[in-house]
């Protein structure tokens, strides 16, 4: 970190324990289903998208904003890539869609970050009597309750938020490799991503599964076939709860 930019020394500190507390909660862990058609996976990564711009506006969910969208920055670039399916040329649309999203998050997650290192810097002078970020999110407990009770996982995909500013719409200006799958289990349908956690996806257990862990959930809806007609319509139980993230470089 240079002089110019000493300042920012506080809010690193913050976005550190920040990823490390989502971390140890487990969300840096995924599960792709081999067997489970990539559109699922497609059609999550575009909610989660929509619902990120809008917790973009909330500025007293700094925080969880930037948990959220390390989230899925990491679930976009590291895990989604090892579907089977992911380089089809049937799904070339797609994938470049979820590649300006991963270049979309990737700049929003920048000026959160100034944000937070501001709110810190400003904490740590005494220029504000007020807690950085958010108060509610001092614990990681706290934060996944803010993560997993987000509304409108159901709303039509077709919501939008004015990113015409910042979000790129030419692949030429996509030049990024998505890594190349690394890691083999044991089971040939299921694979792993992300820190090692104990083994509590067991679906049978679960009866909500808002309260499910990020693991968890995407295990489930891989597991599940949700019919409906129009993905702008869908209402499907199994996009209600959270998502995302792996061992990202802090930005």
């Amino acid at each position: 970190m240079s002089s110019l930019e000493q300042w920012r020394r506080y809010g690193e500190a913050r976005r550190k324990v920040l990823i490390e507390q989502d971390k140890q909660a487990g969300g840096t862990s995924f599960h792709i289903n081999r067997k489970c058609r990539i559109d699922k996976y497609f059609a999550l990564a575009e909610r989660v998208t929509h619902q990120f711009r809008r917790l973009l506006l909330d500025q007293e969910k700094i925080e969880a904003c930037f948990v959220m969208g390390h989230r899925l920055v990491c679930f976009l670039e590291f895990a989604l890539p090892q579907h089977p399916e992911y380089y089809l040329t049937t799904y070339k649309s797609r994938r470049l869609k979820c590649r300006q999203f991963w270049q979309y998050i990737r700049e929003q997650i920048e000026q959160v970050a100034m944000e937070i290192d501001e709110i810190e810097l400003n904490s740590y002078m005494g220029l504000t009597s007020e807690p950085a970020g958010d108060g509610s999110l001092s614990s990681v407990e706290e934060v996944e309750d803010t993560w997993q009770t987000f509304a409108g996982w159901d709303a039509p995909c077709g919501v939008e938020t004015d990113t015409s500013s910042r979000e790129n719409s030419s692949d030429e200006e996509y030049r990024f490799d998505f890594p190349e799958a690394q890691e083999e289990f044991p089971d040939p349908d299921v694979q792993f991503y992300g820190i090692p956690q104990e083994d509590d996806d067991d679906d049978s257990i679960v009866s909500d599964i808002s309260l499910q862990p990020i693991s968890a959930f995407l295990l489930k809806i891989a597991k599940e076939d949700v019919v409906y007609e129009l993905d702008s319509e869908a209402e499907d139980s199994w996009a209600q709860s959270d998502t995302v993230d792996l061992g990202l470089p802090l930005i």
